[in-house]
């Protein structure tokens, strides 16, 4: 391959021929092929430790362009190239390698994946629309409130969702309006139930707007049943007189506030995320989601959402209502899967040893 290889063709076998007792000169033209790689990858991928990539076209097998085994980014592929480049004299590169490595653990909250996307797909540029809950919420978000005509937060005082940001937040790639409860008599949120205690239904205004996707900030409590469980029914109605409905379901829709965590189907089908994540006084681990839906009518303007709630025993929190110009995005993760995270941790910390 000479001093200076030309990348023709990279797999992930190449990082482990590294530990495997090949020549230094094979060792040396396969780090600097790697070196090399860096310069090919799209801006948005997170290193060079691809899985495999070809100079002229990609492999073809099971998984799509840049991810997995087909130009996935892979921790397996940083270990086993630190390892073999501190053997064979890049010491700078094996620094370099190990703090980028380090870079992606704290990216995802203290865990490394075992494969990441080698392309972040662009998103298209869409236009925010949140509507005003003022009129139908009288929830506060904390607990411990006692004002007249205000709900409290579920759960005993200091375990609530007082830190919760208020005003114009950005989650997950869209624009929410959360309400300040000091600012509008003590209520921040709509609160559904099927009890005397909790408003059974909502209707909230759009203003016979036009959209063609429309998201949830909301959160659940009291789900029984597991995943599927009903925890509400969501309705479009349209100007002519249609009507678009969703039943919202746990773990497809909404989740839990309390102990939030990310066990959730984070696929292409899905749209369900994690938003917000804080620390109340008593709890380190509270949060909200946020989902959306495509809007099915193309013509017609929306004239109001109605939310209503199942009848159980079930909770659902509404904290923010957006229309969208544009169909339905999800937040897309760098994260590729189809490797057991161990294995790239595994690799990682040889090479740190």
């Amino acid at each position: 391959m000479g001093q200076t290889p030309l990348v023709v063709q990279i797999t992930l076998s190449n990082a482990y021929a590294l530990g495997r007792g090949i020549s230094h000169q094979k060792a040396v033209d396969i780090i600097r092929s790697y070196q090399q790689v860096r310069q090919l990858m799209p801006a948005s991928s997170p290193g060079d430790f691809t899985t495999s990539i070809r100079r002229l076209k990609w492999f073809t097998n099971n998984s799509a362009p840049w991810e997995y085994m087909n130009g996935g980014v892979s921790p397996i592929v940083a270990g086993e190239l630190a390892g073999g480049a501190f053997q064979h004299g890049f010491e700078s590169y094996v620094v370099d390698i190990l703090n980028r490595v380090l870079g992606w653990a704290l990216a995802h909250g203290g865990d490394l994946p075992c494969c990441m996307k080698g392309k972040i797909p662009e998103t298209v540029v869409a236009h925010y629309q949140p509507l005003d809950l003022k009129p139908v919420a009288y929830a506060h978000f904390r607990a411990d409130v006692r004002d007249a005509g205000v709900l409290p937060w579920l759960g005993e005082a200091g375990n609530d969702l007082a830190p919760m940001p208020t005003g114009r937040q950005r989650f997950n790639g869209v624009d929410f309006d959360i309400i300040d409860p000091d600012l509008n008599a003590g209520c921040g949120c709509l609160i559904l139930g099927h009890t005397d205690k909790y408003q059974r239904q909502a209707v909230v205004d759009a203003g016979r707007r036009m959209a063609q996707s429309i998201y949830l900030l909301h959160a659940c409590s009291n789900a029984d049943g597991g995943p599927g469980a009903l925890v509400g029914r969501l309705r479009l109605n349209y100007a002519d007189g249609t009507h678009q409905t969703r039943y919202i379901q746990t773990h497809w829709e909404v989740a839990s506030w309390f102990m939030p965590g990310d066990s959730l189907p984070w696929d292409r089908y899905n749209t369900l995320r994690l938003a917000w994540r804080g620390a109340n006084a008593k709890f380190k681990n509270v949060g909200v989601y946020s989902w959306g839906m495509a809007v099915d009518h193309s013509v017609a303007a929306i004239e109001s959402v109605a939310f209503k709630a199942a009848e159980n025993s079930a909770r659902w929190m509404v904290l923010g209502l957006t229309l969208s110009d544009q169909p339905l995005q999800v937040q897309v993760s760098d994260v590729s899967y189809g490797i057991p995270d161990q294995w790239g941790a595994g690799a990682v910390v040889r090479a740190l040893m």
